[in-house]
């Protein structure tokens, strides 16, 4: 029997994030068309350490789009994995830090509100009796 060599390395995994991020029973993800049910399962299991108990699989195939000059272009295919896990699983807080993000802008806008101010400090303030002068003599 021909048995099909896996390079664990050339099996591409891109997770699709669930809603919730406790008792993650059900997930799934996006690989390469020619994935088969049986490879994904093992990398799971192998690299990732975790308990699948089925796995169900989807193929896409790219979206056609028209471009300038009247040709077709396609996006890539790829295989949608639907994977079920026999034990619940948990992500830590911090896998995903998206408030980290929020903390960058707060600190984006407050520069940005320190840098206005010391603009305004900067500015030679005019008097208005002296500016009313200029305004005379033109």
């Amino acid at each position: 029997l021909a048995q099909r060599v896996v390079h664990l390395v050339n099996l591409p995994l891109r997770l699709n994030l669930p809603s919730r991020r406790e008792n993650i029973t059900e997930f799934s993800l996006r690989t390469v068309p020619n994935a088969t049910k049986i490879e994904i399962k093992r990398v799971l299991q192998s690299v990732y350490g975790l308990k699948v108990s089925k796995v169900n699989t989807l193929n896409y195939d790219g979206k056609r789009k028209r471009r300038a000059g009247g040709w077709m272009a396609t996006t890539a295919p790829y295989k949608k994995a639907y994977v079920i896990l026999q034990e619940p699983v948990s992500l830590p807080e911090n896998l995903f830090p998206f408030n980290m993000f929020d903390k960058l802008k707060q600190a984006q806008d407050k520069d940005k509100v320190e840098i206005a101010e010391k603009r305004k400090e900067m500015r030679p303030r005019r008097n208005s009796s002296n500016a009313n002068a200029v305004a005379r003599r033109r």
